[in-house]
């Protein structure tokens, strides 16, 4: 048998790997940066001040947690979205209103679940603590419709009272979620539908079909942005892939009158184009423009919220439509009223990286610091930790202009470090073939 063909064949394609290798490693270090977006036009002085409260009207008090939203509740452990920092330090400033007992404010340390307050009183420190009103780890002094309130042995009654009062003055401008594995955000608000919680349990016991059966039946009988945005978050925590996509799309094309099937069908084709790296770029614009489609024709219908316009304009970014885009992530960040949404940041990074490099920099850098901060928190989370890697070396690439014009959240470079070792993996993959190829061709030949 000759092999020595075979040998040759094996030889050229290890030198191919090889030149691919060493393309693949070098960054393009002439590639121009892109020229940034020019600054905005100061506002004329002259321009008459908006009167906030004009149009102001009494916002309603909400009514307590009902007994099925408190049963389905009991036990679970609730945590604050994060973010919400500045509603404390505004209900706790003293300069507003003293305190009682000669008692002086010494800061507050606001945790996902747990607030602590700490006071000197006539130089003996206490602190009052708050959890949700669902938390069964201390025992309540005092109770008021969303938190439980305690305190150390010692706390002027006055002053625990005080406190409770600041905090009922805030606490339905606080956004509270259930902590678990999956990410439906469910917010446990005055008006919320028991369902929504319903299909939190079907989500944290895996039942993620059952779960969406419930929030899109829901979305058809009581439209809204609350229940599309947990729809979003359901969707999101499942795996949809390009075929699973396709799958929406067919029902929503089956039933052209149910709005909720083809919202979630655009979501659905939004998550299966950007969910593997084997999708083909025809591929990629063919379902984006589907999610445009689907969600201008089913949006005034379900609603248009912060999650509908940041589906939409990653999607108007990726076909090419950057003007639409910069409107829709715009807007979306208009209709956050707690952020930033960590997720808005990434959104607009990638939108404006090619117009302005330094401020899509500039996002991912805020997002870093917000991920490494939680993570700080919860350090199990590896997928933080991946991001806490990866993200300094995007934000690099765009501050430094050192990528071709490419849409840096397809292009590899920046998930792994560029180390000459690096250099090897193409080769040695060559090595490899080549040794095995030795080891087969002998094994043949002894028989």
């Amino acid at each position: 048998m000759n092999v020595a063909p075979i040998i040759k064949t094996l030889g050229m394609a290890w030198l191919i790997l090889l030149v691919a290798s060493l393309a693949h490693a070098q960054a393009p270090a002439d590639a121009p940066a892109p020229e940034a977006a020019p600054e905005p036009e100061p506002a004329a002085d002259d321009a008459p001040p908006a009167d906030a409260n004009e149009d102001a009207q009494p916002t309603p008090t909400p009514p307590p947690l009902t007994p099925d939203q408190r049963r389905i509740l009991q036990g679970k452990e609730m945590v604050m979205e994060p973010g919400q920092e500045i509603l404390f330090d505004t209900a706790f400033n003293p300069s507003d209103k003293p305190y009682p007992a000669g008692c002086k404010l010494k800061g507050a340390a606001v945790g996902l679940s747990l607030v602590i307050v700490p006071f000197d009183c006539d130089g003996s420190e206490v602190s009052v603590r708050l959890r949700h009103i669902a938390s069964e780890e201390e025992r309540a002094i005092v109770e008021t419709e969303r938190f439980k309130i305690s305190a150390d042995e010692g706390t002027p009654a006055t002053l625990v009272e005080d406190v409770a009062q600041r905090v009922r003055d805030m606490e339905y401008d606080i956004v509270w979620l259930q902590r678990k594995d999956v990410d439906l955000q469910v917010y446990v608000g005055p008006n919320q539908p028991v369902e929504l919680l319903e299909a939190a349990e079907h989500a944290e016991a895996g039942r993620t079909d059952k779960a969406m059966s419930i929030i899109l039946d829901l979305l058809r009988s009581s439209p809204g942005p609350g229940v599309a945005s947990e729809l979003i978050g359901l969707m999101v925590t499942t795996e949809i892939d390009p075929a699973k996509a396709r799958d929406w799309i067919e029902q929503a094309k089956a039933s052209p009158e149910d709005m909720a099937m083809l919202f979630a069908s655009g979501v659905a084709a939004y998550l299966g184009a950007d969910s593997s790296y084997n999708v083909t770029e025809k591929d990629r614009k063919e379902l984006h423009t589907y999610v445009i489609d689907a969600l201008n024709k089913s949006g005034e219908a379900i609603g248009r919220d912060m999650g509908f316009h940041k589906i939409l304009a990653e999607s108007y970014f990726v076909v090419g439509r950057q003007a639409d885009a910069e409107a829709n992530i715009a807007r979306a960040f208009e209709l956050d009223e707690h952020g930033p949404y960590l997720p808005l940041l990434l959104s607009r990074a990638r939108i404006m990286q090619k117009v302005n490099p330094q401020a899509a920099a500039d996002d991912v850098d805020q997002y870093l610091a917000a991920l490494a901060e939680a993570a700080a928190l919860n350090p199990d989370r590896a997928a933080d930790q991946a991001e806490i890697e990866r993200l300094p070396r995007l934000s690099g690439m765009l501050r430094s202009g050192d990528y071709s014009d490419v849409d840096l959240w397809f292009d590899t470079r920046h998930f792994r470090e560029r180390k000459w070792y690096r250099m090897l993996d193409f080769p040695l993959i060559g090595v490899a073939v080549l040794v095995l190829g030795y080891l087969g061709i002998r094994a043949v030949r002894k028989k």
